[in-house]
């Protein structure tokens, strides 16, 4: 999926030791608690419930894999189901107004171009501020949740 970031890191310590040392973790990214908590077998780094509905946050999980000089830490963030359809739908929004600008200067090239540059401006506009909010929302909290995972595990 597009918004799935997966980041791989190998540790010197043993899965146990990694185990307790992120069972339980709080931070915080942004006045957003994060905790750490296990479900089977797998660490789930989950938003606070309050500030959770508030943004678009990233759902990270956490799986371990033994190898011959420590352990492989896979760590894998993906946006929430809630915040998930809203987004597509905005980025399928921008792509029919862009095909609309499309058409509209096809077919009115001389005459009426201006409406088909505004439904262009207008989809650009959309789909900027669209970016913008996950680059500073959701990958900010995707780059600082594997920041301070990074420098638990290591």
């Amino acid at each position: 999926m597009f918004f799935t970031r997966v980041h791989l890191f190998h540790s010197p310590h043993s899965r146990d030791v990694l185990m307790s040392k992120l069972i339980g973790d709080r931070f915080k990214i942004n006045n957003t608690d994060f905790e750490t908590v296990e479900d089977n077998q797998v660490l789930c780094i989950q938003p606070d419930e309050d500030s959770a509905n508030k943004k678009t946050v990233p759902f990270t999980s956490v799986a371990f894999h033994e190898s011959n000089s420590g352990v492989d830490v896979v760590v894998t963030s993906r946006l929430r189901q809630i915040d998930l359809g809203a987004t597509q739908l905005m980025f399928i929004f921008c792509g029919l107004l862009f095909v609309a600008s499309g058409v509209l200067l096809t077919l009115f090239r001389n005459e009426e171009s201006v409406i088909g540059f505004a439904v262009f401006a207008l989809a650009s506009l959309v789909l900027g501020s669209i970016i913008y909010r996950l680059y500073t929302g959701y990958f900010d909290y995707i780059r600082q949740t594997k920041n301070h995972l990074n420098s638990l595990i290591n």
